[in-house]
């Protein structure tokens, strides 16, 4: 995940200095975007005392929640021996900033997918001293999926075994049915995540809230049995492939190689599996489109059939 500061002037809110303008609604949409993805958002603004204090309580009025203001991390503090003046990021959102090439590689915005297992889920009780946990995998490896889409985009897909070697799980959270107000766990504090042969295993100990115990008494009863992951597709080519399928009914085989991000793991009530929930990206229609197409041999045929018949009927004409 990346660490963004944020100008609020001109970015968040019309600039209307001392005063807080009217919402910018399309970039306050946008930021909160960036904490749903788990990323680390920094109020980066000139603003201060009373005027910064409004600035903030704005902001969480319009669902932005500021993990630091006008401050570094933690990390950043520790790795320069200071809280810097100019706040370390990894990207700058400003009205007024001046975008100058760098060797920084392009980010291409991929949709979030959403996918469903079928594996049931597991509870082991524990006692006082080591709590129940529930366990499972978020994914299998070289399973053939239900089929998704529909029409024209139906397809089934697998992933493959090496799909998770270069993923980013280092900040992955249980959420119930994906719902970001309804956190369950995180990496390095009560979710723990394992990939072996058979795919993406999950341990999550439920902490000792309403939600938690209920999400235990659930899968004891079977009421909530299913798992679902949230994850994007590398940008580069190879990170999945399409082909045209065999099968009756299905349009094409897809298959993952390359997982970029592992956003949650969630218990899940409904099957991610709906034509709805199936976001495919613009790279993934490419790679469709380029199936119907014929291949190079027979367009060049068509290209050079094309230009003997002009030809006869330019002669024709003369």
């Amino acid at each position: 995940m990346a660490t963004y500061a944020i100008d609020f002037d001109g970015v968040l809110a019309t600039s209307f200095y001392p005063k807080i303008g009217n919402p910018i609604t399309q970039n306050i949409k946008f930021v909160k975007q960036l904490k749903v993805d788990g990323n680390t958002l920094i109020l980066w603004t000139s603003r201060t005392g009373s005027q910064l204090s409004d600035a903030v309580a704005w902001s969480k009025n319009q669902g932005i929640q500021f993990d630091l203001v006008n401050k570094n991390t933690e990390d950043n503090i520790k790795k320069y021996g200071t809280d810097t003046r100019k706040v370390v990021a990894d990207y700058y959102i400003d009205d007024r900033s001046l975008s100058i090439p760098s060797q920084r590689k392009e980010v291409m915005q991929l949709p979030k997918e959403l996918r469903m297992t079928a594996t049931p889920m597991q509870i082991r009780d524990g006692d006082k001293e080591h709590p129940a946990v529930i366990e499972g995998y978020a994914l299998k490896f070289d399973r053939q999926s239900e089929i998704m889409g529909s029409g024209e985009l139906s397809f089934r897909e697998h992933i493959d075994r090496h799909a998770l070697d270069n993923a980013d799980m280092s900040n992955v959270v249980a959420l119930f049915n994906h719902d970001q107000n309804q956190v369950l766990g995180r990496t390095g504090v009560n979710l723990e995540l394992t990939v072996d042969d058979t795919g993406l295993k999950y341990m999550l100990t439920p902490p000792d809230t309403q939600l938690g115990r209920d999400l235990l008494e659930n899968v004891r009863q079977g009421i909530i049995s299913q798992s679902s992951f949230a994850f994007t597709i590398a940008p580069d080519k190879d990170a999945q492939k399409w082909q045209k399928s065999n099968e009756r009914g299905v349009k094409y085989d897809r298959t993952i190689n390359n997982i970029d991000h592992l956003f949650d793991v969630s218990p899940v009530t409904t099957p991610a599996y709906p034509d709805t929930e199936v976001k495919v990206g613009a790279r993934s229609l490419e790679q469709i489109k380029a199936l119907d197409q014929p291949p190079e041999w027979e367009r060049k045929r068509r290209k050079m059939l094309y230009q003997l018949n002009k030809e006869e009927l330019l002669k024709g004409i003369e």
